[in-house]
């Protein structure tokens, strides 16, 4: 699946959670890197996100919490695309009702708001990987 989002900032709670043992564990084996904490916010239209939900269910990952305090999540890997730089990363779908009807979260192995030289509202291209 390929798809176009528009960078956006977050709450900022994510670094804490990508810092977990459990977390970098499941995406050691699930995608074959370590995350870097945080992550980044794509504002997408809904029915992207809704695609994205069908296919983690069917064809991605499942990054199940050890701990009741945080919920599972699906996940897909990814390539990151702005101009001629691509990255490796993976789409992060947690698994809680109240979640965002717009925005798609990944992460990646290294700074991606850096390497792409982030700004609001920047267009990045993402195509999942199967």
């Amino acid at each position: 699946m390929h798809f176009r989002g528009r960078f956006c900032q977050g709450k900022g709670e994510a670094a804490g959670f990508t810092e977990l043992a459990w977390v970098k564990e499941a995406c050691r084996r699930e995608f074959g890197f370590e995350p870097y904490p945080g992550t980044v916010n794509l504002r997408v239209e809904p029915e992207v996100l809704a695609e994205l939900r069908r296919l983690a269910a069917s064809a991605g990952a499942t990054l199940a919490s050890p701990d009741p305090r945080f919920c599972d999540a699906l996940g897909l890997k990814a390539r990151l695309c702005r101009g001629d730089i691509t990255l490796e990363a993976a789409i992060v779908l947690p698994l809680v009702e109240d979640y965002y009807e717009d925005i798609v979260e990944l992460v990646a192995p290294v700074k991606v708001t850096e390497i792409l030289q982030l700004e609001e509202g920047a267009e990045l291209a993402v195509a999942t990987v199967t």
